[in-house]
């Protein structure tokens, strides 16, 4: 694939994700800029190889100054959180965004949100994210659209849950074989975002980010067991049940349940990945911890 871009800021390039991105952007050999909310010294991760910035994508000034200093030809915004104000963190910084991206010439952005931003469901978070994405839509920008599911890979939360209740004294509480996922591996997507960085690949399109197969928790947790060589029992409980022990953990009950954990199986929908596989031609990575030595 030719490469018509080359300079790539990341902004909300420090979490899970990011290091998948980041790593894939290195060996396609692009120039990077990262844009750090806090200052690096704070952060355990490694910055050899690329420019950093601290800035914070609620304030315009330290956006422009980034830009002006670094010139990048693509931004990936990975910007995200549930604790804070969904709109702040969302739509306000979205607009800071395409509006300093565009004075600055920027030739494209790349938005990861969030598969359950295809749902009929309507909340603070949610309503927050589809407006983010259409604020980006209507600007003068190119743009692609990355909605992704739950992600796995070494650190990912969600099995790193799963793997201490396997580890610990209890047993493992997952809910119904209703709440099924299509786990996607964060290297198959930091593959995608990398290849749209690229040119023009994925212009004006929004991809559903899911993994090749379609689980229920129950194939999961069996996997993830497998994996360990653990015999520990597996219980199926309402989901009321779990939002309970995700708030006892909250007030210091010894519980590796957490309301992060009960939110990917309520909230989490099905996805079509066959747009994503047509455009990007991965490799589709199956969940299979037995064999994925950096699943933990």
């Amino acid at each position: 694939m030719e490469k018509k871009y080359n300079k790539v800021l990341i902004l909300g390039g420090t979490g899970f994700l990011g290091y998948y991105v980041l790593g894939s952007l290195d060996k396609a050999d692009f120039d990077m800029a990262i844009m750090l909310h806090r200052k690096k010294d704070d952060l355990n991760i490694p910055f050899e190889g690329y420019s950093v910035f601290e800035g914070d994508v609620l304030k315009p000034e330290t956006l422009k100054e980034a830009m002006d200093k670094f010139k990048p030809d693509v931004v990936i915004n990975m910007v995200g959180s549930f604790k804070a104000d969904p709109k702040r963190i969302f739509v306000d910084s979205i607009k800071n965004v395409v509006s300093v991206s565009q004075e600055a010439g920027v030739k494209k952005i790349i938005y990861i949100s969030d598969l359950m931003a295809r749902s009929d469901k309507s909340n603070a978070y949610l309503n927050a994210r589809r407006e983010a994405e259409k604020e980006l839509q209507k600007s003068a920008l190119d743009w692609t659209i990355f909605r992704p599911t739950t992600l796995f890979g070494w650190r990912a939360n969600f099995t790193n849950v799963l793997k201490k209740q396997i580890e610990g004294i209890y047993p493992v509480l997952i809910p119904a074989s209703k709440y099924k996922l299509q786990p996607m591996a964060a290297q198959s997507l930091a593959e995608s975002i990398t290849a749209a960085s690229f040119g023009d690949l994925g212009n004006f399109k929004i991809y559903e980010a899911v993994g090749p197969q379609t689980l229920t928790p129950k194939d999961i947790a069996g996997r993830l067991k497998l994996s360990l060589n653990s015999d520990r029992k597996i219980l199926v409980v309402p989901i009321f049940i779990l939002k309970l022990f995700s708030f006892l953990k909250k007030i210091g009950f010894p519980t590796h349940i957490s309301s992060s954990y009960v939110y990917v199986f309520q909230n989490k929908v099905l996805g079509d990945p066959e747009e994503l596989q047509k455009d990007f031609n991965i490799k589709q990575i199956k969940f299979d911890p037995a064999e994925d030595h950096l699943l933990y």
